[in-house]
Order: structure tokens, then sequence, then C-alpha cells
């Protein structure tokens, strides 16, 4: 067969169409893109790191030389630490790979749930206010094995002192432990309009937080940043990576003018991403922000292992089903 050209093609589009323009079948996206019906080799001539391979900076397709799977590590919707439990044992012997240990609204605003409205215990993920309840909620869990995310919003701290206690108790070293604990102050203004500490003191207490995971858990990403306020909103996914970006710029700059050199912080750094349904532009979205975080830690004067982006990957709110919730997966990537 003769390689057909985009002229031929062109005449034959047109054909079909009767008519009508060929500018009819290019598509305009929520980020302002025009999709054009075919694309040619002559598109992509200029497009730089289209050679780029796996684990080789800038990371476009991927942090790992080799190919390691995405672990699964579903959000369950319960309010008390025994259903979460229960819930927990069943999906990790039915393929889920890591533990996702969401708080509800009052324990990550860092608020007793005796002195709360009733609305936010419970609301949104579990309630724990003990270091008992987080032993119930994580009871045979092999930590050796399975990584664990806590989403602890702006309660990091009593958290975390939570768990490392528990894990001494069991005679478990947080050196050992592989996840994050999901601090990202600026994620919590942007969700909840209000932070129960003034941001700076945000920025001391992650600062000391990191400090103490440079030796005590160097497994464990202290800080993770969410990009879900904003792709909640109603953020384009050219949006939601500004948002995402900025955040971590600031947090390297604050962490930075508190001593705290960029190598030991980026490392320790997680984004968490939404997902909608446009397949393409999700692909694409996550090449740009491993893309561009190797260049603003390489700005910092990062290293190239420094420059390596973690990724948390999860259905976007705003394409969840209301009737077919079996569809909605929550990933991690490490």
């Amino acid at each position: 067969f003769v390689p057909p050209t985009d002229e031929m093609w062109r005449t034959e589009a047109e054909r079909t169409l009767k008519g009508k323009s060929l500018e009819q079948l290019v598509t305009r996206t929520h980020e302002g893109i025009l999709l054009q019906p075919i694309y040619q080799p002559a598109d992509v001539k200029d497009v730089p790191h289209l050679d780029s391979l796996p684990g080789t900076a800038p990371y476009l397709r991927g942090s790992n030389v080799a190919l390691q799977p995405w672990q699964i590590c579903q959000i369950l919707p319960f309010s008390t630490v025994e259903e979460f439990n229960r819930a927990l044992h069943y999906d990790l012997a039915r393929g889920q790979t890591a533990v996702n240990l969401r708080l509800d609204r009052a324990t990550r605003l860092g608020r007793d749930p005796d002195e709360v409205d009733a609305g936010d215990v419970g609301l949104d993920g579990v309630s724990l206010a003990t270091m008992d309840e987080l032993a119930a909620a994580v009871k045979g869990v092999d930590f050796e094995r399975i990584p664990l995310m806590l989403g602890t919003g702006a309660a990091t701290v009593p958290i975390a002192a939570f768990l490392f206690a528990l894990l001494r108790q069991h005679g478990f070293s947080p050196s050992k432990l592989r996840g994050s604990l999901e601090m990202d102050p600026l994620g919590v203004l942007a969700a909840d309009g209000i932070n129960p500490r003034p941001i700076q003191t945000e920025y001391d207490l992650m600062a000391n937080l990191l400090r103490w995971n440079l030796k005590g858990a160097p497994g464990l990403h202290i800080v993770t940043i969410h990009s879900q306020p904003y792709s909640d909103a109603g953020a384009s996914a050219v949006q939601e990576l500004g948002f995402a970006l900025a955040t971590g710029v600031e947090y390297l700059r604050e962490m930075h003018a508190r001593g705290i050199a960029v190598d030991d912080v980026a490392p320790r750094i997680q984004f968490s991403f939404s997902i909608s349904s446009t397949f393409f532009m999700e692909v694409a979205k996550l090449r740009a922000a491993r893309l561009v975080w190797a260049k603003v830690v390489k700005a910092f004067g990062g290293s190239d292992r420094s420059q390596k982006m973690v990724v948390y990957a999860r259905t976007a709110a705003t394409n969840k089903t209301r009737y077919d919730p079996w569809v909605n997966i929550c990933l991690l990537y490490t």
C-alpha cells in the first residue's frame, strides 16, 4: 500500500464531511488546547525528551529504571476504627497492597471529637483521637511488607507521635516504615478554609518533623502536596499542576529558610493528583508534573536523585459516580 499523505487524508475527510469545514473535527479541551483530528511525525519533531527513558533525568516516564507496579491503596469510607480494620483486611486479601488511613474532618483539623460539632466526627474518614484507636485501626498489618499512608491534615505531629510510639511498643523500628504522613498546611487551608495554627508555625513543625525524619524514619514522605482541592473546584489540568507545583516551591523555600537542604526536603515530598476521565490529558499531566518538578528541584540546587517525583493518584471527585462506587480506585506510586 502507498502510505497516504496529509493532503490525501484531508481530501478524503472533506469529501466525507460533504462540504463542511475540516475545523469541525478540532476539539478544544478544558485547558484551552486544540486537539487536531490527526497528527503527523512533523508535529512532534521539536518536542523535547521523546527519547527519555524511565529512571533518567528529567524522569518524564517515571522515577525508576525498573518497571514497578502502582501500589493499590483504596480509601476505605468508614468512620470507626473497627469498621476500617475489617474492611482493610478484606481488601488486603483481595488485591490492595497499601494501607490508606484517611482521618475524619475533626481529627484532620486537630480537634478532640468530644469538643466539636457532631457532624465533623466520622465525616470523610476515620475518627481517631488516641493511640489505642490507631492500634485498632491497623491491627494485624505487617508494616515490613505493606506501606502506610496517613491522611493527617493539620494533625500530623500528634498522629505521628501515636504512630511511632505504637511501632516501638511492638518492637518495630520506624526506620523500616514506608509510606507517607501527608503534612500539607496550604492544602488544608485550600480544602477547609481554616488551619488551627498560623502558617509559619506549621512550617516550623514541618521542619522539625523533617529533621527527625532524616534519621528516624527515612522511608516516610512527611509532606504530601494535594491538588484535589483545586481539581474539585473545577481547575483544569494546567491549573491543577500550577497550584501543586507552586505549593512545592513554597515548601522548599520555607524549609531552606529554616536551614534544611533541598536534597533533604525534596525526596520526602509526595504529590497527590486527581485523575479525571480524559485519559491522554491525565498521562500528559503526570509526565509534565515530573518534568517541571525535576526542573524546580534542579533550580534549587538539588541532585538528580532529589529531582524524582513520587506520585499518588486517585479518581477525581468531579467524575466519581454516586450510583456505582465500585469503579472509584485510589493508587499510590512508590
